[in-house]
């Protein structure tokens, strides 16, 4: 299987820069039906393993969310906290060099 190393700087809040290294697969192209085969759906690019690091000490992102800030609710009367998971938003960066990158 193909993989392509893909390194970027994730910002994790303003003055604190994580260096990743991620592995990604770029997935399978759609095969028709056709007389010999069944065919197959497409696959999606895979972010599958993927190192981060602060000043050289590797970090587990797994189940760490930042807070994005406080907005109001649809009655705009109840302030809501904001989050982001930081493993989904880091694999999202990452695809989307990957998609830079074709």
């Amino acid at each position: 299987m193909v993989e392509v190393n893909i390194n970027i700087t994730y910002e994790l809040c303003p003055g604190i820069d994580l260096d990743v290294e991620a592995y990604v697969t770029p997935g399978q192209p759609e095969r028709r039906p056709d007389l010999d085969h069944p065919g197959n759906p497409a696959e999606p690019p895979e972010v599958y393993s993927s190192e981060v690091t602060l000043d050289g000490g590797e970090i587990d992102t797994d189940g760490l969310f930042i807070g994005t800030g406080i907005t109001f609710d649809q009655d705009e009367r109840n302030p809501v906290m904001g989050y982001r998971n930081v493993l989904e938003d880091i694999e999202s960066k990452v695809l989307d060099k990957f998609y830079e990158g074709e």
